[in-house]
């Protein structure tokens, strides 16, 4: 079974965790766009989807099961325990760069963990993140560091 992904950060091409490089199995769909707003977390974003948001960029992939289940541990999202998950995988739709629209999988920050008060003044992360250089040390809210 094929699962379809947005991603807009560090798993985008040009980021720490490009999809490319962890999975070449998957397929890349296009970019697209989900409205929303992007918060700066240092060495990696966050995303509230919000309908009256700005198109946030970003990549859709078609990738496997195994590929779903590796990016649900490095984003921590752990199925049916929410207060656990520092993302959360929802089901948003698409506007693709094409004209269609599709409904893909996206992982949105969880506001428990992290300060979403004040969104970032851009739609794309990669380019902002190339703009200013080398990011902080990765890091989790709790200390724990990030799977690469």
């Amino acid at each position: 079974m094929e699962y379809l992904v947005f991603v807009y950060g560090t798993l985008r091409r040009g980021g720490v965790r490009a999809i490319p490089t962890l999975f070449p199995q998957a397929r890349f769909l296009g970019c697209g766009t989900v409205k929303g707003w992007l918060y700066d977390f240092g060495a990696y974003p966050g995303l509230i989807c919000d309908p009256a948001g700005r198109d946030i960029l970003g990549e859709v992939y078609a990738v496997d099961a195994n590929a779903l289940q590796a990016m649900d541990e490095i984003e921590r999202y752990v199925p049916g325990d929410e207060a656990a998950c520092y993302y959360f995988r929802r089901a948003h739709h698409v506007a693709m760069r094409n004209g269609c629209t599709l409904t893909a999988e996206l992982y949105e920050c969880n506001p428990r963990y992290y300060d979403c008060t004040a969104p970032m003044p851009v739609v794309d992360w990669i380019a902002w993140a190339q703009s200013i250089g080398e990011l902080p040390e990765e890091a989790w809210p709790d200390g724990a560091p990030i799977k690469k």
